[in-house]
């Protein structure tokens, strides 16, 4: 999410400072929460600015382009791997978590079709239905 803009933080202040009415008027007049209001006036207090405080970056990926390589492979190779096996095959140091991440933005899947598809299991409509408790005769 982005900071409000310091245009918007400067209206607030300085009606805040205007005493033009309440924290919950003021808030509600530009369509902000109250604790923005408060958190707004701590900062310019301790810090002596309303400016935003800079945005740190995402930390770089666990997972170079080497590494996710290598994982494609293996899923290629074998696609009933688990994660776990993924990782001790790869000799990828990053945790479960991180791998999975990785495969779901490499947009691959650990599901086989063959053993858990719609089809190699079908069950009549009704007899989903009827398992609901609900009556046959009312579809």
């Amino acid at each position: 999410m982005r900071p409000y803009s310091t245009d918007l933080r400067e209206r607030v202040a300085a009606a805040v400072d205007q005493q033009e009415g309440s924290l919950r008027e003021i808030a509600q007049l530009f369509r902000v929460s109250v604790s923005f209001v408060v958190h707004l006036l701590q900062c310019r207090r301790q810090a002596g600015t309303l400016e935003p405080k800079p945005r740190g970056d995402a930390p770089p990926s666990a997972l170079g382009s080497d590494d996710l390589r290598r994982l494609t492979d293996s899923i290629r190779k074998q696609p009933d791997a688990t994660l776990k096996q993924l990782k001790e095959r790869g000799g990828l140091t990053c945790s479960l978590k991180t791998l999975w991440f990785a495969v779901w933005r490499l947009g691959l899947t650990f599901r086989d079709g063959r053993h858990h598809g719609h089809d190699s299991h079908p069950r009549p409509r009704s007899t989903r239905r009827a398992g609901r408790g609900l009556d046959p005769s009312l579809w």
